[in-house]
């Protein structure tokens, strides 16, 4: 039996997903492919520790025609199944390859939260899945239904396939953080890049909040949250930002550090975040979290980040309304910390020993 596994990923997989996805693990039994189906660029995955197979394709056909060639038997995405990609994924099922679909949105609790408004950001995902589902109706190919999922937690089941029992991947990189002292003597911010993530430009939507604005209000709460703790904050980078300078200029001067968020958290006093998942390692960690939230926010992501906070028992700080005395308030809700663990983080069916991929065989 074929040892090469087959990745599909897009122009945003980087280095930064090779380790988040722990796929260190998996390289140790398998031969890894990562298929760029960027059809007009061509990219490649190298750091210092490591050279990735990567497979470029000029077309769907060219494609076929390679992963045919490496007698690829299993093939896991991050990619949901979508008008672009009917055909690669229906081709996999008529030649018998497995697909698997492992996707940080289905293992997030932000996703499964009420929205109370409908912005532009909201009614793009609307318009686009009704278009889907329309499209769909009239393919007379059955859609290739995913031949596994990961699954983790007790707020994250599927039932319309096999799931793979795994933990977090947050888990896996919290457990090899080694705390490195208990005198704490900065706070970390962990970025999400509200105002200028490349996905906005390249979806076509809007920001979260204009970066103008955004610049002005970050500078200034953290001014207040710095004089108040008598305590610098060191940014945990959003890995998409990485090289990025005019993003890091937001900060003005405070270092921007890059896929070190866990060993950042477990070492800081404090941290604050606006929605950035990263906030798991917060939550394992223990750490007071603050949720920053601003009337320059669109309706949907203040709302996000509202409900966000309420789910871990968090606090809120807007930043609009001047209200920093609330920082003389805060407190860790343990009870609502372990409860955001068993729903999102670890997954009660298998071993905290688990070694990621450990259960995933070729058969």
């Amino acid at each position: 039996m074929s040892k090469n596994l087959g990745f599909i990923f897009n122009s945003s997989f980087s280095y930064w997903d090779y380790e988040r996805y722990c796929l260190t693990n998996l390289n140790k039994n398998f031969n890894l492919f990562f298929f760029n189906l960027n059809f007009t660029e061509n990219l490649s995955i190298r750091s210092r520790k490591i050279n990735l197979n990567v497979v470029n394709c000029s077309s769907i056909d060219d494609f076929k025609k390679k992963i045919k060639n490496l007698d690829i038997k299993i093939i896991i995405t991050n990619n949901s199944v979508n008008e672009n990609n009917l055909n690669i994924f229906n081709y996999l099922k008529n030649n018998n390859i497995k697909l698997g679909l492992i996707d940080f949105k289905h293992f997030s609790p932000i996703t499964k939260l009420k929205r109370k408004n409908i912005s532009i950001f909201n009614l793009f995902f609307i318009l686009n899945n009704l278009k889907f589902k329309i499209f769909r109706n009239f393919k007379s190919n059955s859609i290739k239904e995913f031949d596994f999922d990961f699954y983790i937690g007790n707020k994250n089941n599927k039932k319309n396939h096999k799931q793979v029992n795994t933990h977090h991947f947050d888990y896996y990189k919290f457990k090899k953080t080694i705390k490195l002292n208990n005198k704490y003597s900065y706070i970390t911010f962990l970025d999400d890049a509200p105002a200028d993530h490349p996905d906005y430009k390249k979806l076509n939507i809007s920001p979260h909040a204009p970066l103008y604005l955004y610049k002005i209000n970050i500078i200034r709460i953290f001014k207040k949250i710095e004089n108040f703790y008598n305590c610098k904050i060191v940014v945990a980078g959003h890995p998409r930002m990485e090289g990025n300078q005019k993003h890091n200029k937001i900060f003005q001067g405070r270092k921007v550090i890059f896929n070190k968020t866990a060993e950042l958290v477990a070492n800081s006093m404090l941290v604050i975040t606006h929605a950035s998942e990263s906030v798991n390692f917060a939550v394992m960690s223990k750490k007071k979290i603050i949720f920053l939230n601003s009337n320059i926010f669109l309706p949907s992501y203040r709302d996000l980040i509202d409900q966000f906070s309420q789910l871990i028992g968090a606090n809120t700080l807007n930043f609009s309304k001047n209200n920093c005395y609330e920082l003389d308030k805060l407190k860790i809700n343990l009870k609502k910390y372990k409860k955001y663990e068993r729903d999102y983080i670890i997954n009660k069916k298998i071993s905290l020993k688990h070694k990621m991929w450990s259960n995933l065989k070729i058969k």
